[in-house]
Order: C-alpha cells, then structure tokens, then sequence
C-alpha cells in the first residue's frame, strides 16, 4: 500500500533484513538407489579440489538421495539433488544471454556430476536423466523475490523482541499475510505452516475451535 499501516517487524525486516541467499539445485534421476544415505536428510563433504561454478568457488558439495520414496522413480531408479549457493547478479546478467546461460547450466551439472561421482563411484555413469534449476528458473515459476527458496535469516535481537512475524496489518481488518515470508526461514513448509497460523487466527476472531484431521483418519 502506501507504507502507512506496517507492523513494525514488516518495517524492519523490509528495511534491514538479512535474506538466505539464492540458490542453484541439480537434480539427477539415475538408475542406482543410494541406501547410503537413506538414514540421513543429506551429506556434505568437502572437494579435495574445489570447483570454479557460476564465477565462485566452489569448496563443498551437498547431495541427497530420494531413494526413501518409492513413488520418485521407477524400481532400481532415484533421485538424487544438489543444491549450490548462487549470486543472483551473476545469473541475472545471463538473462539476455540464452546460449551462455545454457552453457553455464551444463557446467555446473557436470561439476557437481563429477564431485558426487568421486564420492560415489560409478554416480556419473547411473545418470539417466539431469536438470539444473537456477535463481531464474524459482523466479520464474513462483514470482520469489531473486529466486530465493527461503526468506529472511532472523537475528537474534529480533527473535528476542518480536519472536515472529506478524501476519496481521494495523488498521487493516479482515486482511492477513500467509505465506512463507512471514513464516521464516520460509520454503514450502513454511508456507504450509503459515496457511494453517491464520486459520487458527481466523478461528480466534469467530470464536470457534481449531481443529484439525489426519487424510484417511
């Protein structure tokens, strides 16, 4: 609107607030199942030699494997991601540029291919299928400010004040913010999370009970 009606926590944060920073996700579907990591979220290891991607370097690799997930890909198949930090600026200058950016994208695919396979020999050679998500692609799917995937990094000191953010607007009835900007750091749950906050806020107003229910209970 006009800037008249922010709760202070908007202000601040749309002020000052620190953001998560963009980022680059190379997914793979291969025909391997990684048991090794179904006991974990996801493994980071450092390179023994680090990398030149998307003009940093690059010292560490994450990857996880969605072989937990049976309905991901068919028997004897998975999906395994990676995902890199990446500078929007740099991305963005590629925006006018298709051949380079698709250059960029096969770059990154290959190094990240390539520090996995040496983590995991014969990674490299499971490959069936690969795409490579940039700060351009989550822009232009989900609108995100600079494609990020998640939102502010909260200090502390505002942690310690304000505790959350608020999803209410003063002198604004019947409005409410839901989604996973006021749910930091944000990301689908939090946009899940941030749906659900104001239909328990829009239960306090009516006066009635929030309840909830499992699918199939």
């Amino acid at each position: 609107m006009d800037g008249a009606r922010q709760h202070e926590t908007h202000r601040l944060l749309l002020e000052s607030g620190k953001l998560y920073p963009s980022c680059v996700q190379v997914s793979f579907g291969v025909k391997r199942v990684f048991h090794e990591l179904d006991e974990c979220l996801g493994e980071s290891f450092t390179l023994e030699h680090p990398l030149q991607l998307a003009g940093a370097d690059v010292e560490w690799v994450n990857v996880k494997s969605y072989g937990f997930d049976p309905s991901l890909a068919p028997d004897g198949c998975s999906v395994v991601t990676s995902i890199l930090t990446a500078d929007w600026d740099h991305w963005n200058r590629l925006r006018e540029d298709r051949d380079a950016y698709a250059a960029e994208k096969e770059t990154i695919a290959a190094g990240c291919a390539e520090a996995i396979d040496a983590r995991y020999p014969g990674f490299k050679d499971a490959i069936e299928v690969t795409d490579v998500a940039t700060p351009l692609t989550f822009e232009r799917y989900t609108g995100n400010w600079k494609g990020t995937f998640m939102t502010w990094m909260l200090s502390p000191e505002f942690q310690k004040k304000y505790g959350y953010v608020r999803k209410t607007i003063p002198g604004l009835d019947n409005f409410y913010l839901g989604s996973m900007w006021t749910v930091p750091p944000g990301g689908l749950p939090g946009a899940a999370m941030a749906g659900r906050e104001v239909a328990q806020l829009l239960c306090a107003k009516d006066g009635k009970r929030f309840v909830t229910t499992r699918p199939g209970a």
